[in-house]
């Protein structure tokens, strides 16, 4: 029976395989991690270019709201000017001609107008005037909060 078992060729086969099989594992190793490499590169890229579509988007937004409060800043003023002089109330009991209109409503343009470009030329004024008023909003918040409590 000695003639067919050969303890040390067993051994040495062991020893064998065992250094295949590390071999075997390094190697696996090193492209699971070459793998993960690439898969983060993969998601930072995808990660990119989700923000520049984001970007786009927001841009296109911006410019919409931009002529959005252009026209704003135009027929609102004209608005309140027309609905004044189309009030049914006593204030304006002997109806002025329909011409005054066009002067009131080129003061009230002038004035909106001047107003926006004062806060253009000036970007520290909204938070000045934010600062200075600021009671008029942290009463508001203290009587939203009040009702929530009490809610």
């Amino acid at each position: 029976m000695s003639e067919y078992y050969d303890q040390d060729g067993a051994e040495q086969a062991l020893l064998d395989t065992s250094g295949i099989i590390q071999k075997f594992n390094d190697l696996i190793g090193k492209k699971v991690a070459g793998l993960i490499t690439q898969s983060e590169a993969l998601i930072y890229m995808e990660f990119t270019l989700v923000s520049l579509a984001e970007t786009r988007h927001v841009t296109l937004m911006s410019k919409s709201m931009k002529r959005l409060t252009w026209i704003s800043l135009i027929f609102l003023p004209l608005t309140y000017v027309s609905s004044l002089f189309g009030m049914n109330v006593d204030i304006l009991e002997p109806q002025p001609p329909f011409y005054y209109y066009f002067p009131s409503a080129l003061v009230t343009m002038v004035m909106v107008l001047g107003i926006w470009i004062l806060f253009k030329r000036d970007e520290t004024l909204e938070n000045k005037l934010e600062k200075k008023f600021a009671w008029l909003v942290e009463h508001k918040n203290r009587e939203n909060e009040e009702d929530a409590g009490t809610a």
